[in-house]
């Protein structure tokens, strides 16, 4: 049976979570990231690996690292170009996006018939801090989905966490509370699509 390393020959392999791989497993990998080779569980011939290895993990390695609870010659030997993905709520302005895209998606997969979200509904996802980022906004979007008969998605149609924390988010009069600079300054930049100096004269700033 082939493994991964050999099915992704002259490929890509991706390996998520790997902040979570057991100790024997992460000397194995060592090795085949280091003399390129491999061999196959009950196989003695040794075959060489062309592969691209791509890793993913939400826990901070370096940290494990000090705990040894990750080996340090893998984290260095992983850790040759590095992306950092910012969380959702530091991107917001792709927020609009992905809910049109999974909506699309549920539009697909139940025969409903969608055509977007209403404002309010917007405004409350745009506000909302994603702890759980794009997963927990799919999330969000599928309970809606499953909620609303077609047509526009409103509020009654999202789920209870979102709404408990909408609520959260307005002061006792009812309005909003108010933001902090940078979140009026990304709040302009999104209304104007990132265009800066429509974004200063919204603000009244030059």
């Amino acid at each position: 049976k082939e493994g991964r390393f050999q099915t992704a020959q002259g490929g890509t392999l991706f390996l998520d979570e790997i902040g979570e791989l057991a100790p024997h497993l992460q000397a194995k990998l060592l090795r085949v990231l280091e003399y390129k080779e491999f061999e196959r569980v009950g196989e003695s011939k040794t075959r060489k690996a062309d592969v691209r290895v791509i890793t993913a993990t939400n826990v901070d390695l370096a940290e494990r690292v000090q705990d040894k609870r990750f080996r340090e010659d893998l984290y260095y030997r992983l850790k040759v170009f590095s992306i950092q993905l910012p969380p959702l709520r530091e991107r917001s302005g792709d927020i609009p996006l992905l809910m049109s895209h999974f909506i699309d998606l549920e539009s697909k997969n139940s025969g409903k018939s969608f055509s977007g979200v209403s404002d309010k509904v917007l405004n409350i996802f745009m506000r909302y801090p994603w702890p759980g980022n794009v997963r927990e906004l799919k999330n969000a979007v599928e309970y809606a989905c499953v909620l609303c008969p077609g047509g526009t998605i409103h509020t009654s149609h999202l789920s209870p966490e979102l709404l408990t924390y909408h609520q959260n988010a307005l002061g006792p009069n009812g309005a909003p509370v108010p933001k902090s600079e940078k979140e009026t300054i990304l709040d302009a930049l999104n209304q104007t699509k990132w265009n800066k100096s429509k974004a200063a004269k919204l603000l009244g700033v030059s």
